[in-house]
């Protein structure tokens, strides 16, 4: 026997073994029958609920897509007030210290991060996490915004994960060895994400210019006064580039939809 054909009959041996029985009861009108009343309800209201939480997402992340590819950009110079897209570099605010992310210790514009600690049961909960929710500037060469980043839908580009020994990394090692070493034996799993500073970016939500005192005023774009059908974004991707990811999540979540619905309404016969 080659090696393929030792492959190939291991995955059969675990589809015969443990998926094809629990596939075949879950189509099994019999055995679905003998299941406990108080347990047939709680599988169906669990893919009831998998059917409606898909037909929400696959709406909120089409509705996404189509608000990205009709809102054109504007400069910041020219920009009308109320719902806007900008683009631009990042930068921190003037007269502000730059932000520093806290696992790998890199400046950036904002950061989210989380740790796991591997237990005793080889599972990783999480045992910190975090994310800034300071102001920073956006220049389009033509202005400049301050970006406050609460309550926005961030899709950042640079993400990093390692492993390591202490709940307190301190950076990311510059050691391919000492990475290899805490992914061997490291009880600590790091995941950041990160805006770094004069990265691309993409806004899109509530521009307003305020007067901050005679001959002096400040543009800022924000999440407030936005309604439920106005989704405050900021990204280092495109405009295309994030319309199309919005795209093909909405996607995933109706070929989700369309395999449950049916599912849940077979489910619903068996009553």
């Amino acid at each position: 026997m080659t090696e393929i054909d030792f492959i190939l009959q291991s995955f059969k041996s675990i589809y015969f073994d443990f998926i094809h029985p629990v596939f075949s009861m879950a189509f099994d009108k019999n055995a679905l029958s003998q299941l406990p009343t108080p347990v047939y309800l709680f599988w169906l209201a669990l893919f009831f609920f998998i059917t409606l939480m898909s037909l929400f997402q696959n709406y909120r992340h089409l509705l996404k897509a189509r608000i990205i590819e009709d809102t054109p950009s504007s400069k910041i110079r020219s920009a009308a007030q109320g719902y806007s897209e900008l683009t631009g570099k990042q930068y921190a605010l003037p007269n502000h210290a730059c932000l520093i992310a806290p696992l790998s210790l890199k400046p950036c514009t904002w950061y989210s991060y989380k740790i796991y600690r591997k237990n005793q049961k080889n599972n990783w909960p999480i045992v910190a996490q975090g994310q800034s929710v300071e102001s920073f500037m956006l220049n389009d060469l033509s202005d400049i915004c301050i970006v406050d980043p609460t309550g926005a839908d961030i899709q950042p580009n640079m993400h990093e994960t390692w492993y390591g020994f202490s709940a307190n990394p301190q950076g990311k090692s510059k050691y391919k060895i000492m990475l290899f070493l805490g992914f061997l034996f490291g009880r600590y799993q790091y995941k950041e994400w990160r805006m770094d500073i004069g990265s691309p970016i993409y806004v899109l939500g509530n521009f307003s210019t305020l007067k901050k005192n005679e001959g002096s005023i400040i543009n800022l774009i924000s999440k407030t006064g936005l309604t439920a059908r106005q989704p405050y974004l900021i990204s280092n991707f495109t405009q295309l580039q994030l319309a199309k990811k919005y795209r093909l999540q909405s996607s995933f979540w109706l070929v989700l939809f369309l395999i449950s619905m049916p599912y849940s309404l077979w489910w619903l016969s068996l009553i």
